[in-house]
């Protein structure tokens, strides 16, 4: 169930930036947009906790680190969503936005591949490293970016 909305909202983020430019957001949905830089800690946090799960815990829990993968991709949609309301209030380098933007988006799609394509690449360490740096390498630019922006 979860994993179906966390699809869904990520086709939802797909529409919103593929038309982004014709994008106009309610005064009522703005109020969500604006708690875009208090929910984003909750995917970073549980992004970390996966990490440090699937390097230091032992193999034999698969099922709390896909039930994590979930947790970290569907609050990142969420967290991605709010940050294309927030951005289209005015006020913002379009510029640093736009890298922001851009990597945020990125990265809860790469987050959601890893979760779907997860019990075909958890046993291949090369993969899983390369998945985690690249997705820690996301992580790090939306979030410089976003400091930028604040």
């Amino acid at each position: 169930m979860l994993g179906s909305v966390t699809i869904a909202a990520n086709c939802l983020l797909c529409f919103f930036l593929l038309f982004y430019s014709r994008l106009t957001v309610p005064p009522f949905l703005q109020v969500i947009g604006r708690a875009h830089p208090l929910f984003l800690h909750f995917p970073i946090v549980l992004f970390v906790l996966f990490l440090i799960w699937i390097w230091f815990i032992p193999r034999q829990s698969t099922e709390i680190h896909e039930w994590l993968l979930l947790s970290v991709a569907l609050t990142s949609v969420i967290t991605a969503l709010m940050g294309i309301l927030l951005s289209k209030e005015s006020g913002y380098s379009e510029d640093t936005l736009a890298w922001h933007k851009y990597s945020g988006a990125f990265l809860s799609f790469i987050v959601l591949v890893w979760y779907l394509f997860y019990k075909r690449v958890s046993q291949r360490k090369l993969t899983t490293a390369s998945v985690s740096l690249l997705s820690l390498l996301a992580l790090i630019i939306a979030g410089h970016q976003g400091a930028a922006i604040t």
